[in-house]
């Protein structure tokens, strides 16, 4: 009989782990992680939070005038922008510990026309767990994406937060998962 009452707590145990798998957002098999609450200056007026953005997949984009990598990825992100941005995908550009004056000169030097916050003192970067540039991360329209960034464009599923410069196979495809999924994250 001492049974009895060890068989009753795995049981429990094993209803509320299924009950609190199934309230979770779908994550693929992928570590889920929610985009943390911000408000932050647009490059030209204005702020953009978190709340801006939710119901949205968006293509988030950590960078600096400064930035090699940064430079040669700015094309490519405009270019995904013009073509996604009328299909929901929003996009967005976070200078990050960047002077408004640099930000200003690498948006018109790239014809970046996507928004552009500015984080000078690094704090989004940091609560993301960014400590170079550039990142890229794909959130989905509920504030989640899957995992940290991984080092580089090969190798990882798409989706994946992306260290170090994108290129356009990883930014497509990232961008492609994010279309599939845009009720699921």
């Amino acid at each position: 009989m001492a049974r009895l009452p060890v068989v009753v707590v795995l049981i429990v145990a094993a209803a509320g782990a299924i009950a609190w798998a199934a309230s979770r957002p779908a994550s693929h098999g992928r570590p889920q992680a929610r985009i943390p609450a911000f408000s932050l200056p647009r490059l030209h007026g204005g702020t953009l939070t978190t709340a801006d953005l939710r119901g949205h997949p968006v293509v988030l984009n950590f960078f600096a005038s400064w930035c090699h990598p940064c430079r040669q990825e700015a094309p490519l992100l405009e270019r995904a922008y013009r073509r996604f941005g009328p299909r929901g995908v929003r996009f967005v550009g976070v200078a990050t510990g960047d002077e408004p004056v640099h930000a200003r000169r690498f948006v018109a030097h790239y014809g970046v026309t996507y928004p552009v916050v500015l984080d000078p003192r690094r704090s989004l970067a940091r609560a993301m767990g960014i400590y170079g540039l550039p990142d890229t991360f794909f959130i989905g329209a509920r504030g989640t994406y899957p995992g940290k960034p991984r080092l580089g464009s090969s190798g990882a599923a798409a989706g994946t937060p992306v260290a170090g410069q994108i290129d356009e196979q990883r930014l497509l495809a990232g961008i492609r998962y994010l279309l599939e999924r845009k009720g699921a994250q």
